[in-house]
């Protein structure tokens, strides 16, 4: 058992690192007015990549909308990487990608980024949102009170957290394998 939990770690990690790498490769292979984007190391894209990940290993209650939803609210701070996802799919679906600027607005969201510029909003959002299915995700300090998954840094890289009974009482689910990969299950 332990055996296949750090295969699946490894595996984890390194469709985590491909896909930050393929976000990365071709963000930088478009131009902003003449600059390169940040390479595969960048933040951004690792947070992009997370939020993917994500949203391939939960579950949402009900039907499927034609197209998954992934909202981020407030200042855009994943830019690129988070249009990237635009070029994805979960579950045979295209990704839609949208920037909201309330909570109003996240509700027709499947998954909601609140990133850690708009932290003071966190708890309002988790308090609007709490009976809605719309994973709520942030990378503001603290954030495990209000977020279902909080990512946060760990030395040089990234590791997540996840609020079970907030997702539950939303009525979504998280994977096993997303359990398993957790630093912190609440």
């Amino acid at each position: 058992m332990n055996s296949d939990r750090g295969r699946f770690g490894m595996l984890w990690c390194i469709a985590v690192a491909l896909t930050a790498l393929l976000f990365a490769t071709r963000a930088s292979s478009q131009s902003d007015e003449g600059r390169r984007t940040q390479p595969s190391s960048d933040p951004a894209s690792l947070k992009a990549a997370f939020l993917y990940n994500f949203a391939l290993y939960a579950t949402w209650p009900g039907g499927q909308a034609p197209a998954f939803v992934l909202c981020a609210l407030g200042r855009d701070v994943l830019g690129p990487a988070l249009d990237a996802l635009s070029r994805r799919q979960i579950d045979g679906r295209a990704i839609e990608v949208k920037r909201i600027d309330s909570v109003a607005d996240a509700r027709g969201c499947q998954l909601l980024y609140v990133p850690e510029a708009a932290a003071a909003s966190l708890a309002s959002v988790a308090q609007a949102l709490r009976s809605q299915a719309v994973l709520v995700v942030s990378d503001a300090a603290g954030a495990a009170e209000h977020a279902m998954i909080q990512i946060e840094p760990d030395g040089n890289r990234l590791a997540f957290s996840i609020n079970v009974s907030r997702m539950r009482a939303a009525g979504l689910d998280a994977s096993a394998r997303l359990l398993r990969l957790a630093r912190n299950v609440r």
